[in-house]
């Protein structure tokens, strides 16, 4: 089997992992359990990223770009979410029956 084959197959289901769990958060309106976890993550993934690119291993390069652009938009959804909640908005919030 072909290593770039193997990664790219590897890389797929990781970033299918995330992508169901973002669309699951969407989709039940919640954000991020904890907001912090995305403020320590964002800086090792570009780092990540960063290195991927510099040393030239494309499913790196694919899989730590794709995951940080899913992060970004949970970071946004999540503020999203909190801004909602603190200004009194009428949005679900998951074990509320507000809608």
């Amino acid at each position: 089997m072909d290593w770039m084959l193997l990664g790219a197959i590897g890389g797929l289901l990781i970033l299918s992992a995330w992508v169901f769990e973002m669309a699951e958060d969407v989709k039940h309106h919640r954000g991020l359990r904890d907001i912090r976890f995305a403020f320590l993550y964002l800086p090792g993934i570009s780092m990540l990223l960063a290195y991927s690119i510099l040393t030239i291993e494309p499913v790196f390069i694919w899989v730590n770009s794709t995951i940080l652009v899913v992060v970004v938009f949970e970071v946004i959804y999540t503020l999203h979410i909190i801004r909602g909640r603190r200004a009194g908005g009428k949005r679900h919030i998951k074990g509320n029956q507000r809608s």
